[in-house]
């Protein structure tokens, strides 16, 4: 997330359903297709696209948004993972 974060490119629809595992256990990111890149003009946006139990509350208020909300899913993703049960 922050290498793709470095790059200017937000996932925008972060959810358990996107992450995957691989061979040795480490975590992949998977299916770009809502995804964006953010330039110094624009790099805050208002669209409002992705999963509704993984958006933060910017994005359900359709208020501005930018890289920080695909935190905010990741962190929805730990804690469904901590709770053993979708939050």
């Amino acid at each position: 997330l922050a290498y793709m974060h470095s790059l200017n490119l937000q996932h925008r629809d972060l959810k358990p359903a996107n992450v995957m595992l691989d061979s040795t256990g480490r975590a992949k990111i998977i299916d770009f297709g809502l995804a964006c890149v953010s330039s110094a003009s624009r790099s805050r946006t208002k669209t409002k696209v992705g999963t509704n139990a993984y958006m933060s509350p910017e994005k359900t208020a359709e208020k501005r948004y930018g890289p920080a909300d695909d935190v905010w899913a990741a962190g929805c993703i730990l804690a469904e993972l901590l709770l053993g049960r979708p939050i």
